[in-house]
């Protein structure tokens, strides 16, 4: 639960869902701010529209979804209205998506985490490619590449003592969502895309939580093949693979 209180001007949007549906989108944001972050409110019912279509329809749609403009630095992704320090595509997007992956899926324990930030930090990209296409959507992977290479330590947290080794930003957010990108890769657009719904709407998890093998099993039962290989390297391995080419 979150309280943000103050003498905040409220804005409402809308994001429209079928002829005659409509849920609102509760801004709340400092006056002083409003006319500099107008941009990013407007802008968040076709995230919601974008999300809805890779993920499946947002999952607090009988409620709401909104912002809350805070004094903290960071950003966070309460159920149902984020609380927001800073404003940005990236970060707006991000708190978004945490609406299905965070808060409809929680992960079983810190060890999962990458279920929460590697999926939303993903979806900074996929909003990215939505909006302005591939060229662009390449571009975002290429940054979280250059900053994914110096990860060290498995995706699934082995050490969930230590808070920052739990969010490292480079490991749990970037490679996690490159971990994703690669997948989509291997199994196509299509199949990624059908195993993204089929995880989001299994029984087993909706408004529950989650571990790394409940994601493994979604996506070998709409793969229809074993995805072993992969998890073992990339989400319980570490570093990345060195290649020497000749020709």
């Amino acid at each position: 639960i979150s309280v943000a209180i103050t003498n905040y001007q409220q804005y409402d949007t809308y994001f429209h869902y079928g002829q005659s549906d409509s849920m609102v989108i509760n801004h709340f944001v400092y006056p002083e701010s409003f006319n500099s972050v107008k941009t990013y409110l407007d802008e968040t019912d076709d995230m919601i529209e974008v999300f809805s279509n890779k993920y499946g329809l947002y999952p607090f749609i009988n409620e709401k979804y909104g912002h809350a403009e805070m004094e903290w630095g960071g950003a966070m992704e309460h159920q149902t209205c984020s609380s927001m320090g800073f404003w940005g595509t990236g970060v707006v997007s991000h708190e978004l998506a945490h609406q299905w992956y965070g808060d409809m899926i929680t992960c079983k324990d810190w060890h999962h985490i990458w279920l929460h930030e590697g999926f939303a930090t993903y979806a900074e990209a996929l909003y990215i490619e939505a909006r302005d296409g591939m060229q662009a959507y390449n571009q975002e992977i290429q940054q979280m590449m250059n900053l994914a290479y110096y990860a060290e330590g498995s995706i699934w947290v082995e050490d969930i003592s230590d808070p920052y080794n739990i969010f490292n930003y480079r490991r749990t957010y970037l490679k996690a969502a490159l971990v994703l990108h690669m997948l989509r890769g291997i199994v196509g657009d299509s199949t990624f895309f059908d195993l993204m719904r089929s995880y989001s709407s299994d029984p087993l998890l909706v408004y529950g939580s989650a571990k790394t093998e409940d994601f493994q099993r979604n996506a070998e039962s709409v793969c229809g093949s074993s995805l072993d290989y992969f998890f073992e390297q990339w989400i319980y391995g570490e570093n990345y693979p060195v290649y020497s080419i000749d020709w």
